[in-house]
């Protein structure tokens, strides 16, 4: 693995919030963008976090009645377990685009990968027998409500990303369509 000196630290889009300059062409006031090949895998990596964070928020759609059942409480209450998501992501979006502008993409990705599998592990935890089914359903609306924090950060990442790494004329094609 070789070392990463200071210049190629700042030049690297994970590093740094925005673009860097390679060079510029004198015949034309359009500046070249340094393109890497991970860019593929890091548009893979947002992918994946997306479809996870999916997954979280709608499981209990389609079982609603057996989580009534397993929870002990009514259709309402299962339905509040996809309605946190909706209702997290209004103060959440402003932090995450915040973050996204400050702190870069590389923060933002990390941070709600976190905050998804953290989530994920709580809401998983009310599912096993040694947990007393009055605290099952806290638990797991807990577990979403942390799931649901990081949706923004996830969902906000694909512009970024094409903004930061792709060429215009491919950027926002190839984001669209993989995301």
């Amino acid at each position: 693995m070789e070392a990463i000196n200071n210049t190629d630290r700042l030049s690297d889009p994970l590093m740094r919030s925005s673009p860097v300059l390679s060079s510029v062409d004198s015949s034309e006031d359009k500046p070249e963008f340094k393109v890497y090949k991970r860019r593929w895998f890091m548009l893979s990596v947002v992918c994946v976090l997306n479809i996870a964070n999916a997954m979280i928020w709608m499981t209990f759609g389609p079982i609603a009645d057996k989580a009534a059942d397993f929870y002990n409480v009514s259709y309402d209450d299962v339905n509040w377990l996809s309605m946190i998501f909706m209702i997290v992501s209004i103060p959440f979006g402003l932090s995450a685009s915040w973050l996204l502008d400050t702190m870069g993409l590389r923060a933002s990705i990390v941070f709600g990968a976190w905050l998804n599998f953290i989530g994920s592990v709580v809401r998983a935890l009310s599912g096993f027998d040694f947990i007393p089914p009055s605290v099952r359903y806290p638990l797991v609306l807990t577990g979403q409500g942390i799931a649901a924090s990081s949706q923004p950060f996830v969902m906000f990442s694909p512009t970024k990303l094409a903004a930061t790494w792709f060429r215009e004329e491919i950027g926002r094609a190839s984001c669209r369509e993989r995301v």
